[in-house]
C-alpha cells in the first residue's frame, strides 16, 4: 500500500543491449559455426586437386591454390565468431558479420568443385608451365576435387547455416 507522501521508486525502462543483444540468442549456434570454421581451416591445408597418374594418385595441396584464400576466410570467420562469444552484448551483429567469410568459403568450395584443376593449374604455373601446352595437358588428365575442397565446402555450409539460424532467431526476437 502506498500512502500519501510516500516516495514511489521510478520504473526503470528496460533497454535492449546495443548491437542486437544476446537476449534470446544462445551461444550454441556459435559453437556449431566455430566447428564449421575449424573444418574449413583443416580443409585449406589438404589436397584440393587429385589426379590419377600411372596407377598412382598425385594431389595438389590447397595452399598452392585457392586454399590460401579459404584459410584467410576461415580465420576471419573464426575471429568474428570468437568475438561474438566473448562480447554477448553485440553477439548477434558479430555473428552476422561472420556470415560474409562463410559465404566466401561456400563460393570458393563450389568454384573448386566445378573446376577441380584450379589448384593443379596454379601449382604448374608457379613452376613455370603455362599456355596452350598446359591446357592440353590438363585436358588429358583425370582431375578430381580433393578432400580439402569438400571440407572447405562443408565447413562453409555448416557455418553459414548456424549463422543464418542466429539471424533468423534475432529477427523473430
Amino acid at each position: 500500500m502506498t500512502g500519501i507522501g510516500q516516495h514511489q521508486p521510478a520504473m526503470q525502462p528496460t533497454v535492449p543491449p546495443a548491437g542486437g543483444g544476446a537476449a534470446g540468442i544462445p551461444a550454441a549456434p556459435l559453437w556449431v559455426a566455430l566447428t564449421g570454421g575449424a573444418l574449413a581451416v583443416t580443409g585449406s591445408f589438404l589436397a584440393f586437386s587429385t589426379v590419377q597418374v600411372d596407377g598412382g594418385t598425385e594431389s595438389s595441396g590447397g595452399l598452392k591454390g585457392d586454399g590460401v584464400y579459404t584459410l584467410v576466410a576461415a580465420l576471419k570467420m573464426l575471429g568474428w565468431l570468437v568475438a561474438g562469444l566473448l562480447a554477448p552484448h553485440v553477439r548477434t551483429r558479430l555473428t552476422l558479420v561472420a556470415g560474409l567469410p562463410a559465404l566466401a568459403l561456400v563460393g570458393l568450395g563450389v568454384l573448386n568443385l566445378a573446376s577441380p584443376e584450379r589448384a593443379l593449374r596454379s601449382e604448374i604455373e608457379k613452376n613455370g608451365g603455362s599456355g596452350a601446352d598446359l591446357d592440353e595437358l590438363l585436358a588429358l588428365l583425370d582431375v578430381s576435387a580433393g578432400v580439402g575442397v569438400w571440407l572447405v565446402l562443408a565447413g562453409g555450409l555448416v557455418g553459414l547455416g548456424a549463422i543464418a539460424a542466429v539471424g533468423l532467431r534475432a529477427r523473430r526476437g
